[in-house]
């Protein structure tokens, strides 16, 4: 007898939901709610539990990780077929608190292409980008972004038969995807109990921090009552662009609203990895905090992130800040061959009046002669000339730090000072008073205004330098100041040890420096007087304490010449 074998059931695939107390309804609609409207753990437990659903949000995170590659893959085969013109735009995201460059691309039907995310924003990352996305598509008939040079240069490479649009506002598909993600960090802060001041119109588009900075250093040059220097909008300038803005490192490029303080954290540690000193980077983290403290009082930021930036104190910088370049003290001896080299009178006295007075250059070629005081051995210092490439032309300021002051002289020297005032004629000119005249032409044949440094310095200071024996050892110690060449001013080094030689103090030496404190004195001038103990001269002299500053400045020329009668002979007194 033939026995009749019941066949077996097929096999069923066992359901997702199995195992889990909640219905399907209710996983599929917790899932949809947190990945379609950004919110918390915590926001979808408050909704279930005000619908009579009493779930823990630990339980909402295990559903999300376990049916979000499910939804994926079951809604893979629902879209939409990828079209031939392609939206691609490039954002800020925050991950672990770090700003990173987001590229992104849909099509004409909304749908996203693809995302990718790079530490930098440069023509690399628009390659890696694009090479994912025509990988996995075809390639588009029409590729719409904006202006920037990294992804031109990509698409021509890259997908060169497609027509590339960068026309105004037809881009506005992608880049309205932003808005809904500020609306949605606004919401997030709104709960954590942050405010958030509207800033600027509707639709406008977002500040930047380059734009921040340009504008607060127009507005600071053109300030009624303070302005900035020139040399100070140019090194501004200079600044935002090539350590602000710098490609490897460009925070100018972060909107403002994603802008705090772990940003500028992170810049900072990029601006030193790529290169720039340690100098040029706090000058630039200076700028960019004041523009910002600036946007603060404008009422356009409501807090200053740069303020939440902790600047620890460390061994490595320390040593930094302290060990700045050497000042070289030249010698009684060294500053007599370096004076009576020049056959010129006039750089034999522009040298003198640096180094006695303790000028800096652009204040020395700036002297009128009104300056000279025609009853006292004294010198005014009260101007500079500065090219101001915004006007193109000269123009006068004050000197530097705005401390106008009068410095004491040798009699001889200004002697020898007064008696080139009188050969000046004064011309009916800007700058027609100057002291110390240009001999040189400039471009186009035109005369400079002043001196020009370049030039004196290839036909004056550097054969004197040469003659004198200042021009380096680089056998010596690190630390030694008589390793590298003596600069012009180094000169104020020996301005400050007249001072001290004198009996003075260097409060004294401050203020003949015009220096804002005596720290920069002695960071800076002071210290190079541990050089006067090589120099047995000026180790030797005593000078009478009963006397008036400007007697013992006489007293002091008058020893230098006396021991050094081959150069200082003749000084003052031969022509041209």
């Amino acid at each position: 007898m033939k026995r009749n074998r019941r066949s077996r059931p097929p096999v069923l695939a066992p359901s997702a939901f199995a195992g889990f107390r909640f219905p399907p309804e209710v996983i599929l609609l917790t899932v949809r709610w947190y990945l379609r409207y950004g919110l918390s753990y915590r926001d979808l437990e408050e909704l279930l539990a005000e619908r009579g659903i009493d779930v823990d949000h630990v339980t909402l995170f295990r559903w999300v990780q376990r049916f979000t590659p499910l939804l994926i893959d079951a809604a893979r085969p629902c879209r939409h077929a990828v079209g031939d013109r392609w939206f691609v735009d490039e954002t800020y995201v925050k991950i672990a608190g770090v700003w990173r460059q987001e590229y992104r691309v849909v099509y004409q039907h909304g749908q996203g292409i693809d995302v990718f995310v790079s530490k930098r924003g440069d023509s690399t990352s628009a390659r890696r980008f694009f090479t994912s996305a025509l990988a996995a598509h075809r390639a588009p008939a029409e590729v719409i972004t904006d202006r920037a040079p990294a992804l031109a240069n990509v698409i021509e490479e890259l997908i060169s038969a497609a027509f590339h649009n960068t026309e105004q506002y037809e881009n506005n598909r992608c880049e309205a995807d932003h808005g809904r993600r500020a609306l949605n960090e606004a919401i997030a802060d709104i709960d954590r109990g942050r405010k958030r001041k509207p800033v600027g119109k509707p639709g406008a588009p977002a500040r930047r921090l380059e734009t921040v900075i340009a504008e607060y250093i127009v507005d600071r040059r053109n300030d009624g009552l303070d302005p900035i220097a020139v040399n100070t909008v140019r090194d501004y300038r200079e600044v935002l662009k090539n350590v602000i803005t710098h490609p490897q490192a460009n925070l100018g490029r972060v909107p403002l609203a994603r802008l705090d303080s772990p940003a500028l954290d992170a810049w900072l540690r990029d601006i030193r990895e790529v290169g720039v000193s340690h100098r040029r980077a706090s000058k630039g983290y200076a700028v960019i905090r004041a523009a910002l403290a600036w946007e603060v009082r404008k009422g356009r930021l409501a807090v200053n992130p740069a303020r939440e930036v902790r600047r620890a104190s460390t061994k490595e910088g320390r040593s930094r800040r302290l060990t700045a370049d050497p000042v070289l003290l030249p010698s009684w001896q060294e500053l007599a061959r370096l004076a009576s080299h020049p056959p010129r009178r006039e750089d034999r006295l522009l040298i003198l009046v640096i180094a006695w007075a303790g000028l800096r250059w652009s204040e020395a070629v700036g002297l009128s002669v009104s300056d000279v005081w025609p009853e006292r051995p004294k010198l005014s210092v009260r101007r500079i000339f500065v090219w101001n490439d915004e006007v193109g032309g000269w123009q006068v300021e004050q000197v530097k730090g705005g401390n106008a002051a009068t410095v004491p002289l040798p009699t001889p020297l200004w002697t020898a000072l007064l008696e080139l005032a009188e050969t000046r004629a004064i011309e009916d000119r800007h700058g027609g008073d100057l002291l110390f005249r240009p001999t040189r032409y400039g471009r186009g044949m035109k005369p400079t205004m002043t001196i020009d440094h370049t030039d004196w310095s290839k036909r004056v200071w550097y054969p004197a330098r040469k003659a004198a024996g200042l021009t380096g050892d680089l056998t010596l110690p690190e630390l030694d100041p008589r390793r590298r060449a003596l600069h012009i001013k180094d000169l104020r080094a020996y301005a400050a040890s007249v001072v001290v030689d004198s009996g003075g103090t260097q409060y004294e030496a401050a203020a003949l420096l015009r220096h804002s404190d005596v720290m920069t004195t002695n960071r800076y001038y002071a210290r190079a007087q541990d050089e006067k103990s090589h120099d047995h001269e000026r180790a030797r002299l005593r000078v009478d304490m009963d006397l008036t500053l400007p007697q013992r400045i006489d007293a002091l020329w008058t020893a230098w010449c006396t021991a050094h009668p081959e150069h200082t002979a003749g000084l003052l007194t031969t022509p041209n």
